[in-house]
């Protein structure tokens, strides 16, 4: 019986950090000269691009056999080094060494409508005699299929490398994806504390009383309980209109939370007063806002009170959204 657990582990382990693979990776690569070798041909590989797309045109003369030269000493570095040769070996040395060994496997570079053994003729001796009696479009794609298949090899011969980066590449991009979702959940996680661990405000839900009522609203109900404008009442315009909410017992009291109504007419609720009271007669002001506001958090002394009142000092409507009392 396998323990499914142990074994999941190691492997979420090194999807994360690639450590298994990056060491397989790193230790199939070939010997240093092999990675040396491959840095000449790439370097001739550039020649033959610089030849084909020069930054001035040539002086004279045809450049394809150059071309052709480059990419048959690109091939030919290649190879030899594949084939653990002296440098100084020869393409066919190194293609002999390699077809013993098996490693030989030419035959997957071979563009479409062109053999290896085809390639590898115009790359070798007969290079220019490969382009006599062509057409310059014949030419051209003659040319196209030498390349294509020189680069190919070369590509391949570095695929250890490859390898090896692309395992890196995958390690750095796995570790920021975690670390962003380690991110997010963690973000998520204290904004879920937050809302399990605040205390729901003082005001909501109790018993308010409005000075009067403009339908369709109501002179009393509960506390921020929206009827319509997203507005809990709605006083007729009259003066000094005022809204009374009854925190259910006395409460000490640290600030008041005071949202207007969100639609249109906030300039009716200024300025606004609010009022504490232990008894519901005698008032004691805690705050005033004489500018208009959206939203407006009243930071008073530590005040026990049971009851809150909110109102303006002059002639208008009233009508607030929300009234938040928080200890």
């Amino acid at each position: 019986m396998t323990d499914e657990g142990a074994s999941t582990a190691p492997r979420a382990l090194e999807w994360f950090t690639r450590a298994a693979s990056l060491e397989a990776a790193r230790a199939a690569l070939p010997q240093k000269a092999f990675g040396e070798a491959l840095a000449k041909a790439a370097s001739h590989l550039e020649v033959v691009e610089l030849a084909l797309e020069p930054p001035e045109e040539f002086a004279s003369g045809d450049p394809n056999d150059a071309i052709l030269l480059l990419l048959a000493e690109a091939l030919r570095v290649v190879l030899v080094a594949k084939a653990h040769l002296a440098p100084s070996s020869t393409l066919d040395s190194a293609l002999a060494a390699l077809a013993e060994t098996g490693a030989s496997s030419l035959e997957r570079f071979a563009p479409e409508g062109a053999t290896v053994d085809d390639v590898l003729r115009w790359l070798n001796s007969g290079r220019a005699s490969a382009l006599d009696g062509l057409s310059v479009p014949e030419i051209d794609d003659r040319v196209a299929v030498c390349r294509a298949f020189v680069r190919a090899a070369v590509a391949d011969a570095r695929e250890p490398w490859t390898r090896v980066r692309r395992l890196e590449g995958q390690r750095r991009m796995r570790f920021v994806t975690v670390m962003c979702a380690a991110m997010v959940v963690l973000a998520g996680g204290t904004m879920a504390f937050r809302r399990l661990t605040a205390k729901a405000d003082l005001a909501t839900g109790k018993p308010f009383t409005a000075s009067s009522a403009y339908e369709p609203f109501s002179a009393s109900g509960k506390a921020n309980t929206p009827i319509e404008f997203d507005t809990f009442f709605h006083t007729r315009e009259e003066d000094h209109p005022w809204v009374k909410i009854d925190l259910g017992a006395v409460t000490r009291v640290k600030s008041i939370d005071v949202k207007n109504r969100p639609d249109c007419c906030g300039e009716r609720a200024v300025p606004l007063v609010i009022e504490s009271s232990m008894d519901g007669d005698t008032w004691l002001e805690l705050a005033r806002r004489s500018d208009s506001f959206s939203e407006w958090t009243a930071t008073i002394n530590p005040t026990d009170m049971r009851f809150v009142r909110l109102s303006v000092p002059r002639r208008t409507f009233l009508h607030l959204s929300r009234v938040l009392v928080w200890r």
